[in-house]
Formats: C-alpha cells, structure tokens, sequence
C-alpha cells in the first residue's frame, strides 16, 4: 500500500516531483562531472608516463634533487656510468636518455602547437632499442647533427616530409635540420599524446643537455634475473655519483606535482560539492513542505483508515527515495557526459599550457576514455539519497504529529515565528565567527589561514541558522512600497512564514556567498600581482619564452637585444629551484648590474650588485622573518651541487628593499653564483627586461624588437607592461569567467527554490486570494503580488550572500600571502553587480508558474478549498 502510495503521489505531484529532480540533477552532475574530470586527467597522464619509459625495470637518475613547484630539479648524470652499468649482472640493457623542449616550426614558419604557450614539443635522442617503443614509418633514423626525426602527427600539422628542411627553436636559438624520417611511438601518431622531435643522441647531448650527459639511464632487466638484486648490484656500483630507483618511483616522482594539483583541485572539488548538496537540501526540504502541504488530508486519510503514523511518513520518505534515485541516476549520466565532453580540451589546455607543461615534463595529458571514480560517485548517491529522504522526512513526520480530524479539516501551516533560541545561536555563531577571525588576523602565525576559515564556516553556519529571524527585518524595508496594494501584500505574504521563507532564501544566500568569496579572493590576487609588476619593473617591454626553466634563451640573446638601436638598458633572468632553509624556493640568477636599471630595488644592507659566487641576496621581510642577518649561513639543497645529496652552503651576501613587494625578485644570485649552482639545463633567460632609451620611439623598439625575436625565438612573446600584466592575470581572468558561470549556476538553483516556496504559499493562501479576487483585486494584481515577494525572496538571499561573502573575502585576503607579501582587497563590482542582477532575474523567472496559477484561482474555488 505504501509503495502504491508513493508511486500515486509522485505521479499527482509530477511538477513538483520534477523540479525536485532538476535540483538533485543540477547537484549530482556538478560533483560527478567535476570528480570524473579530475579521474580521468590524472589516469590520462598516469598512463602516458607509464607508456613512455617503455619496458624498463630500473632508472639511474642524479641523487641530488631539489623538489620545487615544477617537481624534483635534478643535474644530468654523466654518459660513462651507462656503460659501467650495462656491465652489471643481470642487465640485458642500458640506455641513456636525453629530454629536453623545444619548439618546431612548420612549412609557415609557424611554431607547430600551442602559439601562445612556448616550447611544447618534446626533444629526445634517437636510440636503436626495440624497447625506446620508436619505429620509422617514413625516411630513416637521423644520422649526424643536422638530422631530426618527427613523429607522424608533427609531420601531419606541420605539412613536413622526409628531405625538407626544418626549423627548430632550442636554448641557443633557431636552427635547421633536414627532416630524416617520420616515426611512429608504439604504433601511436605522437609520444602519448605530444609532439616529439628526435636527434641523434650526440646531438641531442650537445644541443639540449650538455657532451657526454644524460637525463637518466633505463635499465631493462634479463627476464630471468631478479630485479631486486639487480638494484643492489648497481647501488653497488654507483656509489654516491647517481641513484637507482624503480621504474614506477620515478613515474611517481615525475607525476608528484600533477597529483598534488589533482589533490588541491579534489579539496576544492569537495568543498564545492558540499555546498552545492547543502543548497540541494534546502531546495528538495521546502519541495516536499509543498508537496506533504497539499497532500496533508491524503495522508490523514491513510492515517484515519488505519495507517500509522510512521507508516503515513515512510510513505513520503518511499516517495522521496524513488524520485531521488531516478535523479541521481540522471544526474551522474549527465556528470559523465560532461566530463567526456570537456576532458580533451581540458586536457589540451594542461598540456598546452606552459606552466602544466612544465609541471609535467613536457608530457602531455593523453584521454584515451572516461575514468570513473567509482568510490567517490558511490559516495555522492549514497550522500545525496541520504539527503534527499531526510529532506523530505521532516515535513512528513511534522504533518504526522498533527491529528487526522485536524488535518482533515484544513492544511496546517508551520508556525510564524522562529524560536528564540533559534535567534540567540544564530548571533552566537555569527559572533563567534567574526571575532575567530579577527584575532586570527591579529595574530598572525602558520594557523591563520585555517582558522579564518573556521570562523568563515562558523559564521556561515550562524547566518543560515538566523535566517528565519531576518524576514520581517528585509520585508519591513519594503514599506516604502506600502502604497500599493500587492507590495503591502507580498511583504505581509513574505512574513507570514518567517522559517519557510528564510530557508529559501538560505539557499540564494549560500550560492551568492561563495561566488563573492572566490571573486574576492580572485580578484585579489590579481590586483596584487599588477601592483607589483607596477611597483618592481621600471622596463618597457619584457620577452617573455613562457617556458617555467625548461627552455628559453640562450644568454647571447641579451647583446643582439642591447645592440638594436634605441635600448638603452637589458636584462635577462634565468629561473632556479633550491630548498633554502628547509622550504622549496625560486632563485633568481642575473647580471644584477644590469637588473638594477631596470627594476626597483633598493640596498638595504651589504652591496647587491657584488655579490660572490657563494652568496644570496634576500628581501628585508624574509630576512627579518628567518633572523638572516649579513653573512649568516644557510642550509641549502640546489640541484647543481657536486655533493650526492644537493647540500651547499650559501650565506646571505646582500639584503634589499624591494618596495614592500616581499620577494618580489625570490632569492638573488649573481650570473657566477647561479652557473655554480644550478645544472646547464637551467641556465637559460625565461624572461628579458628592456628600456627605451631618450628620444627612441617605443613602437619603433618594439617593432625590432619583435623581428629579432620572430628570426631567433619565434615562440617567445614582446609585450610592452600592460600586455605583461595582462599575461600574468590571465588565468585569473578564466578563473573569473568560470566564477560568473557558478552565478548563473546558483541563480538556476535559486529559481526552483523560491518557485516551489511561492507554490506552496500560494497554495496555503488560497482563502485569501479568493476573498481579495472577491473584493475586487485583478488578476494582474495578484501575479504582481507574487512576483514582489518573489523579489523580497531574492533580495533577502543576495544580499545577505553578498554581505557574508565579502566578509569571508575580506578576512581571507587578510590571511593570503603571495611570497610574503599581503594581498591587496579588491572587489570585482561589476561581477558582483551582475549577481544581485542575476538573483532578480531568476526571482522574476521564480515567480512567473506560482504568479499565473494564483491569477488562475476563481474566487469561488478559493473560497471553497
């Protein structure tokens, strides 16, 4: 009887039971798709590293390393050890390996790839081995310097075959080559998913790396010996001049980077999802108070017949359950078609992307299928369901308590007024909140972050909980609008239900709260990274190769740049890793001489521009912050170090000022310091600084700038500062653009909630309508009536998530940090202009179904039921 129950009362409230649906929908795509998205990156590029160290056992890779943002920077090892190596019991073969980046133009003399990002093709040595997974499809294998080899889907987009000429950008700048042959990777057109080039490994060495080097040795193992052993015996062997380490260790390390961005994007993943299913709760908790409201008489029916209570409750909690798991089905089918839609351009961005390509050694993010995160989309309809049926549980067991002749006699509603207790702990936790992150502000330490966040929650916990207690306040500013008749009805109508309205607008506030909290912080940090490029570079135009270390130019670029008429000054940075006091961090290696003319730095204490091949200079506040003083000694890791473990003393040669930006220039080194620190691979410029001289015409300088660059590094970038900072900002820029996407997504939520809130106030009013209907009240008059209270909805919502969001922001920027230095607060007004715009909007479209079915009720019916 309960089943047919249910399945009859899904059908007669099939409206309802669908915009239901569409919010279980909305929340469960959102969390499948992004959770499938994240699954199907990182076992993507799990694969492709597993496809590219082909059938090896072990590597032997440089022992020093310094682990960075871009993944552990190691020096090469040198070529004798392959052959000591290949000596060893139980190796059937060694093999070194060289990898660099470079860029590759085609038939157009266009860089074949992504224009924007730099070098992002792979550049490897030719080896004969059946186990590099290579094979010539076109041509031949590359015999001497001026070979290269391409693999099929290069020779594809760049228009290339075999006995042209081929330009290529490496470190030392543009040079050409005669296309030998096409090559296929393991009957793949590209290696796993990217573009790849390859010479001859003598080439490869002297043009990429350096002679007699290589990134890392394979080791494939006889099939018969025990790779254990080995391992051993090649420890054994190396002594402290390299490491041996298994294959699956160094795809771990090299993915290490990739799996913690994956990591960070599944916290923010799960945040998001928790957010979008409390706001799913409230949306669903109202639908069935509409639903359980104009079924109360069916159910007292079933209870005056002999149904108890609990069976009339398990009737709606059945309900419930039957529309859920139909949603949640529909909804993790929707998730994954999603993410199969967007996971190739978002793998293409990742790999595009100069940074990402960095982050993954040049290895691109290759989708063969869709990967299903089975436990977490188990966990989503397991926590969806759960909420769903609690969620329409409590309506149907408050209608239970009331006895059937009662119910029977007229639908019940809840009562007016919230209770006082419900107020007090609202204030409570707002209080709580507030001053948690107040003195976290004040007293700053590594716990800052966390606890603003707490007090963050707290206070957001604490608002929704005060909710109820904020209708009459909202609803009492719209007497000004008391003149006319449908306004004074809609903030009566409005206030009537305090609970009710006050969890709808609930759900508005927690969806306008969170996209005001990432725009703030979003747009914090983009005007802090502006101010200081502003506040540090006195240039006027910077190159940038956009490569993060891996590649870019070589240093005699700097005086073919000094040598165009009309610079007056040139300085290139080259970017290094080290752990500097136990902490990763960015060194800077430059000519300071030359830096200094074009950046704003002062010298606080010692002389910057004499520094010692030995020596650092670093910023006031770090310094102040780590107790550094002039010649103090510091523990240092830097992947160039001859000494097995990286280890090297530097001191600190030079403290400087760089205009309150701490950091703003990372840690210092003289060109002499950075060559005797850092392996050849980074001694490359990524970016070069240049000023106009007197009376030279910028757009002149710029246009020989850029010819010299399309003629040298084709791929790099001449941007005057305002394209630079643009640059810098423009990932927080998409960023932006996808949070204007969660406005458009919130307000689509917000719709069905204050509909199906409207509904069910319609529908307890009825009586009401009819006698105004009676007394002369016009149907426009009522659908204006409902259409302002829907406004009233949406007001109260937005505008108490625009308060709660700006406070979260302004607290959390107080807590940011971007290398020492505080962010600038920054609100981005005409995105949160264009939310409260969005919330009015959907209010509108909210109210437009309950509107026309109030103007739709005859006086008589009204009267009547």
């Amino acid at each position: 009887m309960l089943a047919r129950a249910a399945v009859r009362g899904s059908v007669a409230d099939g409206a309802r039971v669908v915009a239901t649906s569409i919010a279980i929908v909305i929340s469960v795509a959102f969390m499948a798709a992004t959770y499938t998205l994240a699954s199907t990156l990182g076992e993507g590029f799990r694969g492709t590293l597993a496809s590219t160290y082909g059938d090896a056992s072990l590597i032997v890779r440089s022992g020093a390393g310094v682990q960075s943002d871009l993944g552990t920077a190691r020096p090469p090892v040198e070529a004798a050890l392959v052959e000591r190596v290949a000596r060893v019991a139980g190796v059937s073969a060694a093999v070194g390996r060289v990898r660099s980046q470079v860029a590759i133009l085609d038939a157009a003399g266009n860089p074949v790839g992504s224009t924007s990002a730099g070098p992002s093709v792979l550049a490897l040595n030719w080896t004969t081995e059946a186990s590099s997974g290579w094979t010539i499809d076109r041509g031949r294998a590359p015999d001497g310097r001026d070979d290269i080899v391409v693999d099929e889907r290069t020779a594809s987009d760049g228009r290339l075959a075999p006995g042209e000429t081929v330009a290529v950008q490496t470190n030392n700048g543009l040079r050409t080559f005669r296309l030998s042959g096409v090559a296929r990777f393991r009957g793949g057109r590209d290696y796993a998913g990217t573009p790849a080039v390859l010479l001859d490994t003598a080439t490869a060495q002297r043009d990429l790396l350096r002679p007699d080097a290589f990134n890392w040795v394979e080791i494939t193992a006889a099939p018969t010996a025990s790779t254990d052993e080995i391992r051993a015996r090649i420890a054994g062997v190396l002594g402290g001049e390299a490491s041996v380490v298994s294959s699956a260790e160094f795809a771990a390390e090299t993915r290490g980077p990739f799996d913690q961005m994956l990591g960070a994007l599944g916290t923010v993943l799960a945040v998001l999802g928790a957010v979008a299913l409390a706001v799913g709760a409230f949306i669903i908790h109202n639908t069935y108070s509409v639903v359980v409201a104009k079924r109360s008489q069916e159910l007292a029916l079933l209870r005056a017949v002999g149904a108890s209570s609990r069976q009339a409750v398990a009737s709606v909690a059945l309900e419930a359950a039957l529309t859920g798991t139909a949603a949640i089905a529909l909804g993790l089918a929707t998730g994954a078609l999603l993410a199969k839609i967007i996971a190739g351009p978002v793998a293409g961005g990742v790999s595009a992307d100069s940074f990402m390509s960095a982050v993954s050694g040049g290895s691109a993010v290759s989708i063969d299928h869709v990967e299903l995160p089975l436990t977490a989309l188990a966990a989503i309809s397991a926590g969806t369901l759960a909420v769903t049926v609690a969620s329409a549980w409590l309506p149907a067991w408050k209608a239970s308590r009331v006895p059937p002749v009662d119910a029977l006699r007229s639908a019940q509603t809840e009562p007016t007024a919230p209770p006082v207790g419900r107020r007090k702990a609202g204030k409570v936790l707002i209080a709580a909140g507030s001053v948690l992150g107040v003195l976290a502000l004040a007293n700053r330490g590594n716990l800052t972050v966390t606890l603003v966040a707490i007090g963050t929650l707290t206070a957001a916990i604490g608002t929704v909980v005060i909710g109820p207690a904020l209708v009459a306040p909202f609803a009492g500013t719209a007497r000004v609008f008391d003149r006319h008749p449908t306004a004074r009805l809609a903030r009566r109508s409005a206030a009537q239900n305090p609970r009710r309205t006050g969890a709808t607008a609930s759900a508005l506030t927690i969806g306008v709260a969170l996209v005001t909290l990432f725009a703030i912080v979003v747009s914090s940090v983009k005007v802090t990274v502006t101010s200081a490029i502003d506040s540090l570079l006195t240039a006027d135009f910077v190159v940038d190769a956009g490569t993060f270390g891996h590649a870019g130019f070589d240093r005699s670029f700097l005086p073919r740049v000094k040598a165009l008429s009309g610079v007056a000054a040139v300085a290139g940075i080259e970017l290094g890793f080290a752990t500097i006091d136990g902490a990763p961090t960015q060194v800077i290696g430059a000519d300071i001489d030359e830096l200094l003319k074009l950046v704003r730095v002062d010298d606080a204490r010692g002389a910057l521009a004499d520094l010692e091949a030995d020596e650092v200079a670093v910023d006031v506040k770090t310094a102040a912050t780590k107790g550094w003083k002039l010649g103090t000694p510091i523990r240092t890791s830097l992947s160039g170090a001859s000494t097995p473990d990286g280890e090297r003393p530097v001191r600190v040669g030079a403290i400087f000022d760089s205009g309150g930006v701490a950091n703003g220039f990372g840690v210092l080194m003289s060109t002499a310091g950075f060559d005797a620190h850092f392996p050849v691979q980074q001694r490359t410029l990524n970016q070069v600084f240049l000023s106009v001289g007197e009376g030279a015409a910028p757009a002149d300088v710029e246009r020989s700038v850029r010819d010299l660059v399309s003629t040298t590094y084709p791929s790099a970038r001449v941007r005057d500062l305002d394209g630079y900072k643009r640059a810098q900002s423009s990932l927080l820029d998409t960023v932006l653009a996808a949070i204007g996407g969660l406005v458009a997504l919130a307000a689509a939520v917000a719709v069905i909630g204050i509909a199906n809130t409207l509904a069910l106030s319609v529908h307890e009013r009825r009586r009401e309508i009819g006698v105004l209907r009676a007394v002369g009240m016009t149907r426009p008059q009522v659908r204006s009536a409902v259409r302002f209270e829907s406004l009233l909805l949406a007001a109260q919502g937005a505008l108490t998530g625009l308060a709660l969001g700006a406070g979260s922001g302004w607290a959390l920027v107080g807590a940011l940090t971007i290398q020492g230095s505080s962010l600038a607060f920054a609100a981005p007004w005409p995105l949160l202009t264009g939310t409260l715009i969005a919330a009015a909007l959907a209010a509108l479209v909210a109210a437009q179904l309950p509107a026309v079915a109030a103007a739709r009720l005859r006086p008589v019916d009204a009267l009547h039921g």
